[in-house]
């Protein structure tokens, strides 16, 4: 008799916990299949190191999974991404999504929650300008110089072919020399003044032999102006002697110029380089 209790006893509290929770039981009973994928198209600005930290995943298995990225600093605007989510991502917070509000226990989906929370929040901290601006330099940020170096090489390399406009200083309207580096250094917390030689007065000097990616390379008299001897164009050294740009030549806009200073006509009209972070 005891013994028949004690089933009877276990059947109706696994009868109540399916009727409390049907869709957890079934989801339970259910066998686990591979994680479906996000595919996710490429905009301006979007690079893979920025996609990776939107879908918190990591760049080695972002180009894994798309193999036909061949060069990771050249994404093209509008080029479908297929983006790798763990499997818990999908068993736990996509689920609950489409199921009823017990399909998932609450405390999982309250930590998920949690989890992404603190995620966005150090995001922003790590782009946040923290000292105010200092004479004859622009802002600095509170991150290493060749982190910083990395993250702006790459939001550049992002616009490779973007056309050039004089004046232009947004992806949208195209971008002149000085408008490219002012608004890809703006992008990470930088700010730039406006033109090439307002550029070059601000930053700290650095001698032709300690280049490192990131700084700013200043021409002048690159075409003709009133007075003369004034700078007129601007690059970013990226490594390697090549530098990055937006070159009026045949409107060909955002390029790499491989061994720049090596170049006759850039080596004469070279008036020096600033490191702004």
């Amino acid at each position: 008799m005891r013994k028949w209790m004690q089933g009877l006893t276990a059947a109706a509290v696994a009868g109540c916990l399916v009727a409390a929770f049907p869709q957890t039981a079934l989801a339970a009973n259910r066998t686990a299949g591979p994680a479906k994928d996000i595919v996710y198209t490429v905009e301006a600005g979007n690079t893979i190191y920025g996609i990776s930290l939107k879908f918190h995943t990591s760049e080695t298995l972002l180009l894994k999974d798309n193999p036909s990225v061949t060069n990771p600093r050249l994404l093209q605007i509008g080029q479908r991404l297929r983006i790798p989510l763990p499997q818990r991502f999908h068993d736990h917070e996509l689920h609950a999504s489409k199921t009823t509000k017990h399909s998932v226990p609450r405390k999982i989906v309250k930590h998920s929650k949690w989890v992404a929370k603190k995620r966005a929040l150090t995001r922003k901290k790590t782009w946040t300008v923290s000292e105010p601006r200092v004479r004859n330099t622009a802002y600095h940020v509170p991150l290493a110089a060749s982190r910083i170096a990395e993250a702006i090489i790459r939001t550049g390399e992002s616009y490779m072919g973007l056309h050039y406009t004089w004046g232009g200083n947004t992806p949208k309207t195209g971008f002149d020399c000085s408008g490219f580096t002012q608004y890809i250094f703006s992008v990470h917390g930088i700010h730039l003044p406006r033109t090439a030689n307002e550029q070059f007065h601000v930053g700290r000097p650095v001698p032709l032999s300690q280049l490192k990616p990131g700084d700013l390379l200043f021409f002048r008299d690159t075409y003709n102006t009133p007075t003369g001897n004034m700078i007129t164009h601007v690059a970013m050294y990226i490594g390697n002697g090549s530098a990055l740009e937006s070159s009026s030549v045949h409107n060909w806009g955002v390029m790499i110029i491989p061994n720049i200073l090596q170049d006759p006509w850039y080596r004469i009209r070279y008036a020096g380089a600033r490191q702004d972070f």
